[in-house]
């Protein structure tokens, strides 16, 4: 068999993993997945499962380390953490809590979303592969030169352009449970291999939570992730948390600037707590405190009502003027979204008769 070219269907985790070790032995490699890949973790429609927790044991991060060298490193400086389990994990086993123990093996928690999306930045960088995207495979070339062979792939771009084929030595279908495969192959006359089905009968069911910076946590919050095993047959279910990477949610709904100005402006977890106006003042540092008036969204996905309600106790406690407004069911934006609202107008009512009241006002803590 001639190494020219190999085409890989699917551009998921295992799909890039494949056409990664093939760009070892054939000339070209061309990735066909039906998606627009982002730029950057976000969601696409071929990854449902992408809002589900995931992480990397050991030997998954070393695989793909060597697969793709500064894997692990790039996953760390965006915001993947690593945890030695057995000691910053509250596990509760069937018969208890278990004891907490220092071990050599550490897991890499972070979001699918970014785990595909550096391994998929790190295929790119390879010379010789290519990605072919909004591309649908549609069948298989077939020849028949003294013996059934496949030379190639039937495709068909979503931005239109019709039906064309591509030659290939080497044809990977690794797109997953909606392989088409076993139906191409019942067309060129061959039966298709048996179909094992294993139902674990397990379910998932995930959901975000913007976590407060560890600096703000209780102090009996030591751990970094909980881990629920289910105690059968009384409690079938199980549960966990997992830590994500840090600025997540903004990523996840395409908040790109303002994560790039947030990293800017705050290099870290640390020096974002240490600028949160609250611990500023509670830290007794020299400030200015005018007459302040909040307006804050119940339903803010920026900001939350405890840490509005945190600010107003600490510069109430100075001596500061500070009215907090809570707005039921209101979010970040809200006045800027719907301008006319309700709530709009009474935010923007309230905001004149604080200027007129407070304007030529000043408080300063010392």
């Amino acid at each position: 068999m001639a190494n020219r070219h190999a085409i890989v269907i699917g551009g998921s985790m295992a799909g890039l993993c494949t056409a990664r070790v093939l760009s070892d032995f054939f000339e070209r490699v061309t990735v066909i997945d039906r998606d627009s890949f982002p730029e950057g973790a976000l969601e696409r429609p071929g990854v449902p499962q992408s809002r589900h927790v995931h992480a990397l044991l050991a030997r998954g991060r070393y695989e793909l380390d060597a697969l793709f060298p500064g894997f692990e490193r790039t996953m760390l400086e965006r915001g993947a953490h690593l945890i030695n389990f057995s000691m910053d994990f509250a596990a509760l086993r069937a018969e208890g809590w278990a004891p907490r123990r220092p071990d050599s093996i550490t897991t890499l928690f972070a979001s699918r979303l970014l785990i595909e999306a550096i391994v998929r930045e790190l295929l790119r960088k390879i010379a010789n592969v290519q990605m072919a995207e909004r591309t649908d495979a549609i069948g298989l070339v077939a020849a028949r030169d003294g013996a059934l062979r496949v030379r190639g792939l039937r495709v068909r771009s979503r931005d239109g352009g019709g039906e064309r084929e591509i030659e290939a030595d080497l044809v990977a279908d690794v797109s997953g449970r909606g392989s088409r495969s076993p139906a191409w192959l019942g067309e060129l006359g061959i039966e298709p291999p048996a179909e094992t089905v294993v139902d674990s009968y397990a379910g998932y069911s995930s959901r975000w939570f913007n976590a407060p910076a560890p600096e703000r946590r209780p102090p009996q919050w030591w751990w970094k992730g909980i881990w629920l095993d289910p105690k059968i047959p009384e409690h079938m279910n199980a549960g966990v948390l997992f830590p994500l990477e840090r600025y997540k949610l903004a990523k996840a709904q395409g908040k790109l600037d303002l994560v790039k100005s947030h990293e800017t402006f705050f290099g870290n977890d640390e020096t974002q707590v240490e600028a949160t106006p609250a611990l500023i003042i509670e830290r007794g540092e020299k400030v200015f405190l005018p007459p302040a008036l909040v307006f804050q969204g119940t339903k803010d996905e920026w900001t939350s009502v405890e840490l509005a309600e945190r600010l107003a106790a600490a510069y109430r406690g100075t001596g500061g003027i500070f009215d907090l407004q809570l707005l039921e069911g209101e979010r970040h934006t809200f006045v800027n979204e719907h301008p006319f609202a309700p709530n709009s107008v009474k935010a923007v009512e309230m905001v004149k008769a604080f200027i007129k009241k407070y304007g030529s006002k000043r408080q300063a803590l010392r």
